[in-house]
């Protein structure tokens, strides 16, 4: 390959080969090289793969961060939520145990309380999808390069929320249809 110098200069000299097997094609250049001129100095050979992975570290680096801090955020909103039916739970104890000492069956008072916890999840669902469409439209358009949304990463995105969000709210609802009614009512 021939690149002319006057076109971009830069003053160290690059030789680029085409092989099958390119790390063992690096052995051979830097013998040929010696074998021509001992004086040259071969200075960082490396495959054409190596190069790029070496040139996109940045932006591996920051995709790596964005995925740590998304897992935060994700964390988080799901101790916010437990932490929100939770307390719904314990200042409902009385409710809810006059409920069980009424007849309500434990999985009744159980769905109860995923009810009022995946009707927050999924209102915030039915709030945040939609607008994140709509941001990346406007993003798109802006972007070089980017080919419209990738459906399949949002669904999923959506489905890991609703999984985790079905999780936290378990844990109170699992709480609640253990309550003892007697102890519900003593409490107060």
């Amino acid at each position: 390959m021939y690149a002319s110098a006057f076109d971009q200069f830069d003053s160290r000299t690059h030789i680029v080969v085409r092989t099958a097997n390119p790390a063992a094609a690096i052995a051979e250049i830097e013998r040929v090289v010696k074998q021509i001129d001992p004086d040259v100095p071969v200075f960082n050979p490396e495959t054409m793969s190596a190069h790029v992975s070496e040139s996109l570290w940045q932006q591996r680096m920051a995709a790596t961060w964005i995925g740590v801090f998304s897992l935060m955020a994700l964390i988080l909103a799901a101790i916010g939520l437990y932490g929100v039916i939770a307390q719904s739970v314990a200042q409902r104890t009385r409710e809810v145990g006059i409920r069980v000492a009424l007849g309500a069956a434990p999985g009744s008072v159980a769905r109860l309380v995923l009810r009022e916890g995946m009707t927050l999840a999924l209102a915030g669902m039915a709030l945040g999808v939609p607008a994140t469409f709509a941001v990346s439209r406007i993003v798109d358009r802006y972007l070089e390069g980017i080919r419209g949304i990738d459906s399949t990463a949002f669904l999923a995105t959506a489905s890991l929320l609703a999984v985790v969000m079905l999780l936290a709210c378990w844990m109170p609802a699992r709480r609640a249809s253990r309550i003892d009614p007697i102890e519900a009512l003593r409490c107060e």
